[in-house]
């Protein structure tokens, strides 16, 4: 298995890059396309196909949750094109817009998922180093890399599934947690950097304006 090619920040970096920016592609073939890259990047980190495999599988039920839950829903009135499907016992519609939008969604979270394996890839503590360095506090990166561990899985995962079962349900609760856990680093992130930046504004605005009144004095004194 090949490493990441760069350090904690530049993980961090990457992961909150791919978060933020398979939100603003408008179609869903832009973040398939996302998704094709990220899994090109796991193949060729050398994570193995068979491993990607069973991380796509553990994300199916939340992806279809999400589809099932937009197409049960109006939204775009002037796009939304609804199917009437007989159940037995009435007729349910769906809307075929919001069922598109819904696998958008759902490929952005499965995009997002295998971009947080790939920034861990050679050292799986290095995404909460990274966010601990962009002023993350401790706790918080703890629970995210917790989180991405749970989801990773491994021998012990697959010895529970074997003996209780329940694996579903628990690839669906990681889903969700992950996913509150990126958007919530994301927030952080932001909310950090926008703090410390105000606070370097504050201290060059305080020093100019002491420099200016000090020049002033010595001017008024000169006369």
């Amino acid at each position: 298995m090949t490493s990441f090619p760069g350090g904690p920040r530049l993980r961090v970096g990457f992961l909150v890059a791919v978060a933020v920016g398979v939100f603003f592609l408008p179609a869903w073939w832009m973040v398939a396309g996302a998704g094709v890259a990220m899994s090109a990047a796991w193949l060729a980190l050398g994570l193995g196909a068979g491993r990607l495999g069973r991380q796509v599988r553990k994300l199916l039920p939340i992806c279809l949750l999400f589809v099932a839950g937009f197409a049960l829903f109006a939204a775009d009135p002037a796009r939304d094109t609804w199917w009437l499907v007989n159940v037995g016992v009435g007729t349910l519609e769906l809307n075929g817009h919001g069922a598109v939008l819904g696998v958008a969604m759902a490929l952005r979270i499965v995009t997002v998922v295998i971009a947080s394996h790939v920034a861990r890839a050679g050292d799986p503590r290095a995404l909460a180093a990274g966010f601990r360095r962009v002023g993350m506090p401790r706790l918080a990166a703890a629970a995210i890399d917790a989180t991405l561990v749970l989801l990773e899985g491994g021998r012990a995962g697959r010895r529970r599934r074997k003996v209780g079962g329940g694996g579903r349900a628990t690839a669906v609760a990681v889903a969700v947690a992950v996913a509150v856990a990126v958007a919530v680093a994301v927030a952080v992130a932001v909310a950090v950097a926008a703090a410390r930046w105000r606070r370097r504004w504050r201290r060059r605005w305080r020093r100019r304006r002491w420099r200016r009144r000090r020049r002033r004095r010595w001017r008024w004194r000169w006369r």
